[in-house]
């Protein structure tokens, strides 16, 4: 079972999955994981940065505003 989305998410989900694809060709660097879509706005956010810590392999949000202007944590 998978995440139940509505036409416009499904739309955002797959273009941002084609553009992944194309900065993972460009840079050599593919990410895999199961569940990792935390957070979705089918708005877009306002703001997302990514800690850029290279030496973990790790790939986490450092901070995340939203569409309607709420924050991760708020």
């Amino acid at each position: 079972m998978g995440i139940m989305t509505n036409e416009k998410e499904e739309r955002n989900y797959q273009a941002f999955m084609k553009e992944l694809e194309k900065l993972s060709k460009k840079y050599g660097i593919g990410i895999s994981g199961c569940g990792v879509f935390d957070y979705w706005d089918e708005n877009g956010f306002k703001e997302i940065e990514y800690i850029k810590d290279s030496s973990s392999g790790d790939l986490r949000i450092e901070k995340l505003v939203f569409s309607d202007g709420t924050s991760l944590g708020d």
